[in-house]
C-alpha cells in the first residue's frame, strides 16, 4: 500500500478543508474532538496529511485488543503534521525545517479518533506559562524535524482511560529525554497492571492511585505519593510547587467524591512580583519561598489540548461536567539518581537559612528563594552564558564535580528578584541525607560559608565584592 501525502495551505477554508480531507479518510468517525484541538491552534499553520501510517502506539492496541473484537478495525491511521505559516510544496517543507510545529494522530476509531501527539506549546492559542518539554525527532519520508512538547495521547475509553493514558504520557516524555528510560506500549502498561490490579483491565474502568504508582514504580520510575488529606511537614501546594519548579512532570488524581480523573502537571503560570512584596506583614518576616505563592498549573490532559493553564483550586474548570473536582493527590516520579525528596531539601535549605550565626537574618535585607531540583551538567551549561556571575566563581562551580542531580537554592533580595538578580546560592547533593554534610556549596553576597572538619561554621571571603548571578532557566521553557 503506498503512502499519500496531502498539504493544505493557511487559507480561511483551511479547517474545512483539512476536516474533509480527514472524513474521505475516516468517514466513520466524529469530528467533535478534532474540532476542539484545532480550535486551540493558532490560525496562520499549514497541515500535511499522511495516510495510510503506522503508528506504534495504536498498531499495538490493535493486535492485543482491537483485532480480537467481532467489529473490523483498520489498522492504520493518519498522521497530521503541522506548520507554522504557509507551507504549500515539498520544497518549502524542506527549506523551512524551523516552521515545524509537531503533529497529531487520527485513528479510525468512531467516537475516539484522535490519538497520541507531539505538539509545539508555540502554536496553541493560550500562552504565558512555563513547561517542562522534551524532543522527538519525526521523520516525513527522507526528511528529518524535531518537535519540542510533551507527549500526549487521548483515551478511548476501551484500552485506555486517563490513568493509563498518564502512565504513558510519563513513561514517553522519560524515555524521550533520558537514555536509561525507555517508552512504553500501552500493552506493557497493561502488563504491569496485570500483576497487581485486582479487577479486569480490559476495556479499561480506571485505575486507583496505588496502582499507577505501582506501574510507574514497576517500569523504573520510583515514586512517592502525596496526599493533600495527609499531614506533612509543610504546605501540599508549595511541595507540589517546588516539584514543578524542578522541571519534574507530576501524575495529579482529582476527585469530587463520585468521579476520579488523572491528569499530568507540567509546569506554572505566571504570578504577580506585588503577591510577593505585599506577604512581607511582620519584621520577622525575613525570607520567603516562590513555592509559597499559588500558580496556575499546566496540564496534560487527555480529554483537553495539551497545555491546559488552570486554577490549582479550579484543575477541573474547563469541564461542563464534574468542573468541581479537586486535587486530591499528587505522583511524583523521582529521577533514578534523585534520593533526597522536596520536603528534606526544604527542610534542610529551612535549617541553613535560620541559622542564628548563618541565616539570612544576618545580612539584613529581605529575601526571597527559589528551591529546584536540577542536573549538575545543565547547571553548568548554563553557567557559559551568565552575563552577571563573576569568572572566579563561575570557575569554582565549572571544576566542582556535582552529583548527577542537586538542589539548588537561589537566593534574591527582595528588590532585585524582580530583575532577575540573584545575590546568593545553596546547593546541595541530593543523593544525601538532611544532614549539614550535604551543603556543596552556601553563598550570599560576598561570603562563603562552609562547615569545617570538627561540623561547625566558617566564613571566608568570596574573590568577589558580591556574588550575582541570572537565575536558572533550563528546567522550564517559557511559552
Amino acid at each position: 500500500m503506498s503512502t499519500t501525502l496531502r498539504i493544505i495551505t493557511p487559507r480561511f477554508e483551511t479547517r474545512k478543508t483539512l476536516k474533509n480531507t480527514i472524513m474521505d479518510i475516516f468517514p466513520m468517525i466524529s469530528f467533535d474532538r478534532i474540532e476542539c484541538l484545532l480550535n486551540d491552534l493558532d490560525n496562520d499553520i499549514s497541515f500535511l496529511v499522511e495516510h495510510p501510517y503506522i503508528d506504534k502506539h495504536y498498531r499495538d492496541s490493535f493486535y492485543f485488543y482491537y483485532s480480537s473484537k467481532f467489529s473490523n478495525y483498520s489498522r492504520f491511521v493518519a498522521r497530521v503534521h503541522i506548520f507554522k505559516g504557509s507551507i504549500q510544496n515539498y520544497t518549502e517543507m524542506i527549506s523551512n525545517p524551523k516552521k515545524y510545529a509537531g503533529y497529531f494522530i487520527i485513528r479510525p476509531l468512531e467516537l475516539h479518533p484522535l490519538g497520541r501527539s507531539m505538539i509545539s506549546p508555540n502554536i496553541i492559542k493560550q500562552k504565558g506559562f512555563f513547561t517542562c518539554l522534551t524532543k522527538e525527532k519525526v521523520h516525513i519520508f527522507d526528511l528529518s524535524f524535531d518537535v519540542e512538547s510533551f507527549p500526549h495521547v487521548a483515551q478511548d475509553k476501551e484500552t485506555h482511560t486517563c490513568a493509563e493514558s498518564a502512565i504513558w504520557s510519563i513513561l514517553s516524555y522519560f524515555g524521550c529525554k533520558y537514555d536509561f528510560y525507555k517508552t512504553q506500549l500501552t500493552s506493557d502498561i497493561i502488563g504491569r497492571l496485570n500483576t497487581v490490579a485486582s479487577h479486569k483491565l480490559l476495556p479499561s474502568k480506571g485505575l486507583t492511585v496505588e496502582e499507577t504508582a505501582t506501574c510507574l514504580n514497576s517500569s523504573g520510575q520510583n515514586c512517592m505519593i502525596y496526599s493533600r488529606t495527609k499531614a506533612y511537614r509543610f504546605d501540599f501546594a508549595s511541595t507540589l510547587q517546588i516539584y514543578i519548579e524542578s522541571g519534574m512532570p507530576v501524575l495529579a488524581a482529582l476527585g469530587n467524591g463520585k468521579e476520579g480523573h488523572a491528569v499530568i502537571i507540567t509546569g506554572h503560570g505566571k504570578f504577580d512580583f506585588k503577591d510577593i512584596t505585599n506577604s512581607f506583614l511582620k519584621p520577622s518576616d525575613v525570607w520567603k519561598d516562590i513555592s509559597f505563592y499559588p500558580k496556575k498549573l499546566v496540564l496534560i490532559d487527555d480529554n483537553k489540548t495539551p497545555f491546559d493553564v488552570v486554577s490549582p483550586n479550579s484543575p477541573a474548570e474547563h469541564y461542563s461536567k464534574f468542573n468541581d473536582m479537586k486535587l486530591k493527590a499528587i505522583i511524583v516520579p523521582f529521577h533514578k539518581h534523585m534520593f533526597m525528596d522536596a520536603e528534606n531539601a526544604r527542610e534542610l535549605m529551612t535549617q541553613i537559612l535560620n541559622d542564628k550565626d548563618n541565616g539570612l537574618h544576618n545580612f539584613g535585607k529581605k529575601w526571597i528563594t527559589r528551591l529546584f531540583l536540577t542536573p549538575g551538567t545543565s547547571f553548568k551549561k548554563s553557567l557559559h552564558n551568565d552575563r552577571l556571575l563573576a569568572e572566579s566563581i563561575k570557575n569554582l562551580f565549572m571544576y566542582t564535580l556535582f552529583p548527577k542531580f542537586i538542589w539548588i537554592c537561589e537566593i534574591y533580595r527582595l528588590e532585585d528578584y524582580e530583575k532577575q538578580i540573584c545575590s546568593g546560592i545553596l546547593i546541595l547533593d541530593s543523593t544525601g541525607d538532611v544532614s549539614l554534610k550535604s551543603i556543596l556549596y552556601y553563598i550570599v553576597d560576598n561570603k562563603r560559608i562552609i562547615q569545617n572538619d570538627s561540623n561547625s561554621w566558617d566564613t571566608r571571603r568570596t574573590m568577589v565584592t558580591t556574588f550575582q548571578k541570572e537565575p536558572y532557566k533550563n528546567n522550564l521553557k517559557e511559552v
